[in-house]
């Protein structure tokens, strides 16, 4: 084979060698356009009306007292997870009234923290004729929808669980009610801002409020009502110093 003849092979080579190259490169690119579709993570799984809004400041707290559209609310629950439950529910206007206090059943099984902390295990709960979840909500709604401020110990937890087992029920959002935090209140008030949170237990210790006995919703309800009322007349005294 002469030398010009090597040449075309050589070109011919190259040539075929590019265009493989080339239509490779090209195949790519497309596969690359359509490339499989981006697939992103889940969002996590938190009932959208269970998700906690704005807590308001309780502001001058004298000025809650003694006042039927002002409410305490406590709740017991199966835990505090995304599943967890209410099983026990209490309201007390800031009067001191009882305006609910109900038992409830939970549909998703055993009530282990309630039954470990509270001695509000299943048995107990059918012993008692707790009733269902929708029933107890009714009541709640009604009162939540003409309260003009909420006031839970750890208030953002107590919603949350209402609202969140309103959803596992199927039933209707909360009313939109202001909500506000007396752990906060009572926390910033005694250890200041920034504080670790004080447990509704450590603030009974603090106080020196006999410690009730069974510690079920509407026991902590009055014992928040109790240190609610201690925080009020500091803020009294305080501002009679100050004047």
């Amino acid at each position: 084979m002469g030398a010009i003849q090597w040449v075309v092979v050589a070109v011919l080579a190259a040539l075929a060698l590019y265009g493989a190259g080339a239509i490779g490169w090209a195949l790519g690119r497309r596969a690359e356009r359509r490339g499989p579709k981006r697939i992103r993570p889940a969002p996590r799984a938190i009932p959208a009306r269970a998700r906690a809004d704005q807590l308001v400041d309780l502001g001058e707290l004298p000025k809650l007292l003694d006042r039927r559209d002002v409410l305490i609310i406590s709740t017991v629950t199966t835990g505090v997870g995304l599943r967890a439950e209410v099983v026990d529910t209490a309201v007390l206007d800031t009067t001191g009234a009882v305006r609910l206090n109900r038992l409830s059943l939970p549909v998703g099984g055993t009530p282990t923290d309630a039954g470990d902390m509270h001695g509000l295990t299943s048995d107990r709960l059918r012993e008692v004729e707790a009733q269902p979840w929708k029933a107890v909500y009714a009541e709640l709604v009604e009162l939540l929808a003409a309260a003009t401020l909420v006031v839970g110990y750890n208030g953002g937890l107590h919603r949350r669980m209402v609202a969140q087992t309103a959803e596992r029920h199927g039933l209707k959002r909360l009313p939109a009610t202001d909500w506000g935090c007396l752990m906060r209140r009572y926390t910033e008030a005694t250890a200041g801002a920034g504080a670790q949170w004080i447990e509704l237990a450590d603030a009974v210790a603090r106080e020196g409020i006999a410690a009730p006995e069974t510690h079920w919703a509407v026991d902590d309800a009055r014992t928040a009502l109790e240190l609610l009322g201690i925080l009020a007349r500091r803020q009294e005294a305080e501002r009679e110093q100050t004047v």
